[in-house]
């Protein structure tokens, strides 16, 4: 869940001294269309000399877009407990390797753990099961739904062979039905559901199967972690990441306040 805030001084100052920025949704996987929300994501330097533990993350609404800042230790955090899927995926793309920010996660392949691919399965079977209640009982069909479901599906898929791309690049006919499934190109009915739940479910079983084999990490194991640890050391070192840290407004109260009083939704 993210903590919504108003105040535009603060919103300025840490998109202003964000480490990175980027949009994410749709157009990450280039399957936007007019309708598609705009979601920009910032990650932005920890907070030193607090005690506050911000394991969620911000967001400020503007007009027609959402901006979601992180802090670059609750990223990785949410990157390795599948909290927070798009995480992969933007380490994945081409504009994040070409940030001074990659040098920690240079190893993308360290990410693709069992936490991650359990939360993509896990969210499509969920949003599959509700798509499949809502044309059963009201005859309404929820793209939106059913193409994060199918989106889910493929990435686990791809992650599980090694061959995932944000771009699909390795299985371009599922993207041109995840594309379809958006636009509402595509006829649906309740067994066309049903193919997709027995598909997820059967990912979720070799997922399963590979951890019970041990021939996946749960997160990472102690030697990658070690090499992580020191990426994540080494980087805060730097001078562009100090400046950022220095100049950022504190919003620490936003987390206490949440801790008193509880989440707004």
């Amino acid at each position: 869940m993210n903590i919504i805030f108003n105040d535009q001084e603060l919103f300025e100052n840490l998109k202003n001294n964000a480490l990175f920025s980027i949009e994410f949704g749709s157009k990450l996987y280039g399957i936007n269309n007019e309708f598609s929300d705009t979601d920009l994501l910032y990650i932005i330097a920890d907070q030193d000399n607090s005690l506050v533990w911000d394991n969620h993350q911000l967001q400020f609404k503007e007009k027609d877009i959402d901006h979601i800042f992180v802090s670059l230790k609750t990223f990785i955090r949410n990157l390795l407990t599948g909290d927070s899927t798009v995480n992969y995926e933007i380490i994945t793309t081409e504009e994040f390797k070409k940030s001074e920010l990659f040098s920690i996660f240079e190893n993308t392949s360290f990410f693709n753990n069992y936490n991650l691919n359990k939360s993509y399965l896990g969210l499509a079977k969920r949003d599959i099961e509700n798509a499949i209640e809502e044309l059963t009982k009201n005859n309404k069909i929820n793209y939106k739904k059913i193409s994060h479901a199918y989106r889910g599906l493929v990435t686990a898929k791809l992650n599980l062979q090694h061959t995932y791309s944000n771009d699909f690049k390795q299985d371009l006919q599922s993207l041109d039905i995840i594309k379809k499934i958006k636009n509402q190109q595509i006829s649906i009915d309740v067994e066309f559901l049903k193919k997709i739940h027995i598909e997820i479910e059967a990912e979720r079983q070799k997922l399963n199967q590979l951890f019970q084999n041990k021939k996946i990490d749960r997160v990472m194991d102690l030697k990658k972690m070690n090499e992580l640890e020191k990426r994540y050391a080494d980087f805060i070192k730097n001078k562009n990441y100090e400046i950022a840290k220095n100049n950022n407004k504190k919003y620490s109260h936003l987390y206490f306040e949440v801790l008193e009083f509880g989440l707004k939704y």
